[in-house]
């Protein structure tokens, strides 16, 4: 269960942490009386328990006189496929810098993880691989050594890691003291005097089982899953909101017939294939289910980790159809070594994947098996 933005920020606030000045609106001339008192280029955000949301076209940086247009067209619309009932109107900040900053669970050893990026924003996954990550030992919590170490692997420079260490620790408190899986500041804004700004703030916390909501089915696993076409004939495995809407829209394109979107969440995955098994039994039922794609373009799960309970979730569950996986991110070297070995079918690109998905789908064959 994700808290909405602004109720994550309003709790990184009374910590002490920075962020933007702004204000919820549950109607588009509550957000527009809201934006001028924001000066003249703000920003709007749909408040949707996801991350994702500016690729899946839920945040805007507008002038305050286009505010109440943009809001009235977010709210009662679906954005990353959830309801959007408020927006956050917020003041827009120049900086110097996007960095990326969370604190995780690290599924192999069941320990907090510090994880820092230097690029950071929507673009994160773009650069995975420079990433730093430093465990956290419970004996010891967070302390300043490891922002120092995790800054060093970056090569920040003194002057930023400094401004990061206050950040980092309001960001394990938050984690602490809700028991997160995830707590994420992407971007950290690092404005003029290197002083740090949390502009978005996701707090990833375990939830009750919850009921469903329309076509939307939450497993007591932790994924989500909205059911698109009950007679479509792609089952779909996927990772983050934007890049999942992302291939659904391509396959609805292409004639492909998309039959959900999902949003696994592989951060918390936790060493368990049990999320994966309940996805792929749920895939099975349609009848028309041609294949299942798997697409996952990770920044802070290790893919290697991943498809390792891929694959065990895959033999558990034995899919009656082609599975083609495509992954990108850390440890995708090795992970693709495993899909090559396991049988699958395995793409090297978005696009690639696509033809893959169209050539089983029109045609029944498993196609070419492609190396990594």
């Amino acid at each position: 269960m994700q808290l909405l933005e602004h109720e994550a920020k309003r709790r990184a606030r009374a910590l002490g942490l920075a962020v933007p000045k702004g204000y919820i609106a549950m109607s588009a001339v509550a957000a527009a009386m809201a934006a001028f008192d924001l000066g003249d280029t703000v920003v709007v955000k749909a408040q949707v328990p996801t991350g994702g949301r500016s690729k899946g076209g839920g945040v805007f940086v507008t002038s305050t006189h286009e505010v109440e247009a943009i809001a009235q067209g977010l709210l009662g619309s679906l954005v990353c496929g959830y309801p959007v009932n408020s927006v956050l109107v917020e003041e827009y900040v120049p900086s110097d810098r996007e960095i990326y900053m969370a604190i995780a669970i690290d599924p192999r050893r069941g320990s907090a993880v510090l994880m820092l990026g230097l690029q950071g924003g929507v673009d994160v996954n773009r650069h995975a691989e420079k990433v730093a990550r430093v465990d956290i030992s419970v004996l010891t919590g967070l302390r300043d050594w490891h922002v120092w170490q995790a800054a060093e692997a970056c090569e920040a420079d003194a002057e930023t890691t400094n401004a990061l260490i206050f950040p980092a620790k309001v960001s394990y408190e938050l984690f602490t003291r809700h028991r997160a899986d995830l707590v994420e500041i992407n971007p950290l804004l690092m404005t003029k005097g290197s002083q740090a700004l949390a502009a978005d703030i996701r707090i990833v916390v375990p939830g009750p089982d919850e009921a469903n909501d329309g076509n939307l089915s939450r497993t007591r696993d932790g994924f989500d899953l909205m059911e698109l076409d009950p007679q479509g004939l792609v089952g779909l495995l996927t990772t983050g909101a934007g890049a999942s809407m992302l291939l659904v829209d391509v396959l609805t394109e292409a004639g492909l017939r998309p039959i959900n979107f999902c949003d696994i969440r592989t951060g918390g995955l936790r060493g368990s294939s049990a999320r994966l098994v309940a996805a792929l039994r749920q895939l099975e039922r349609y009848p028309n289910l041609a294949c299942i794609a798997v697409n996952v373009f990770a920044g802070i799960t290790d893919l290697a980790e991943f498809t390792k309970l891929l694959l065990s979730a895959i033999d558990e569950c034995s899919p009656s159809v082609p599975v083609i996986v495509r992954v990108e991110g850390l440890g995708a070297e090795i992970a693709r070594k495993r899909i090559r070995e396991s049988g699958l079918i395995s793409a090297r690109s978005f696009d690639e994947l696509e033809k893959l998905i169209h050539d089983t789908v029109n045609h029944g064959s498993r196609g070419e098996m492609f190396t990594c």
